[in-house]
């Protein structure tokens, strides 16, 4: 799939972090996206933090939760973190 016609990563180009905790609440590209990928009916909460790199998303990470739940400040620092150490990692590995 094209990424840069696809709704997930507009979503995620527009916001820094997506999160919600209820699955209705997400825009219409990203329950589009989880109807593709058949996840749907099993995910109520979710969180995404876009890998970005100079505006471009290389990708993405995230938790999601079979229920209605609110996501801890830790949560969201780790998936941050985690991201921020993957940019890094990549940068190292294009140097050399």
């Amino acid at each position: 799939m094209d990424a840069a016609k696809d709704g997930f990563y507009e979503v995620l180009s527009e916001q820094q972090i997506l999160i919600t905790n209820h699955a209705s609440q997400l825009p219409t590209q990203l329950m589009d996206r989880l109807e593709e990928e058949t996840m749907k009916d099993t995910i109520e909460s979710i969180v995404v933090q876009p890998m970005k790199r100079n505006e471009e998303i290389l990708g993405f990470v995230g938790f999601d939760d079979d229920y209605s739940r609110q996501w801890m400040p830790e949560e969201i620092l780790l998936l941050h973190n985690l991201c921020l150490m993957m940019l890094i990692k990549l940068n190292t590995l294009e140097k050399n």
